[in-house]
């Protein structure tokens, strides 16, 4: 993940503007919208607002709550369950892997010693040989948010040991194949599944506060 710097810089605007009233848990939300968005000149879903923000953050609760790159189907299924997710909404938001980087100590153990046989090979070494390099990141798949991630999971190209395994479901499978062959329907569930999930654990009222800024942890009221 990256670009904390441009929502400071909007949560600074905010402040100026409208003091102790937009929160760091708003913003993210917004900002990931737009973001995936921007390609479009539309807007993909709405964004339900009116979140506040907790009073601490601890990096190890956030990690606790993401599944791990190699997490077998059975294990990410029960990870969204946990979270009121289905199976489509577990194939459906790892959709966002169409954009974005993996680290390469993510998949060192699909390539070595030995290398992943659900890998397509040619992709496999294609891996090895940009973390050989020396790069640090390999790329999930185009530069453009589309429906390319569930062809490359067919072709066994996909990046992280937990995105091959939706091959592991013949439910999951299945809707992996109709999301490669509609770009549209995966756009519009896309759009709903980041509604869902961005009701999961929502702070409102008095349960949490509207943050100064969003690295620090000062709150106003």
């Amino acid at each position: 993940m990256a670009g904390y710097d441009i929502i400071d810089k909007v949560k600074a605007s905010l402040e100026n503007l409208c003091p102790a009233t937009v929160s760091c848990a708003d913003i993210i939300a917004l900002v990931a919208r737009d973001a995936v968005s921007q390609q479009f000149g539309k807007d993909l879903w709405e964004v339900f607002t009116g979140r506040k923000d907790g009073n601490t953050s601890i990096a190890k609760e956030a990690l606790d709550n993401l599944p791990s790159p190699a997490a077998t189907f059975e294990d990410l299924a029960a990870s969204f369950h946990e979270k009121g997710l289905n199976k489509m909404d577990l194939d459906i938001l790892s959709g966002a892997h169409t954009i974005g980087m993996a680290p390469c100590s993510t998949i060192a153990t699909r390539l070595m010693p030995v290398t992943d046989p659900t890998l397509d090979q040619g992709f496999a070494e294609s891996l090895k040989e940009l973390c050989n390099r020396g790069q640090n990141n390999v790329s999930f798949g185009t530069p453009r948010f589309d429906n390319q991630y569930y062809s490359q999971l067919l072709a066994h190209r996909g990046v992280l040991r937990s995105d091959a395994s939706l091959l592991e479901d013949t439910e999951s499978l299945h809707l992996v194949g109709l999301l490669s062959r509609g770009e549209d329907t995966f756009l519009k569930n896309f759009g709903a599944a980041m509604q869902k999930m961005g009701g999961i654990g929502v702070l409102v009222g008095s349960d949490g506060g509207v943050r100064t800024n969003c690295i620090g942890v000062q709150l106003l009221s």
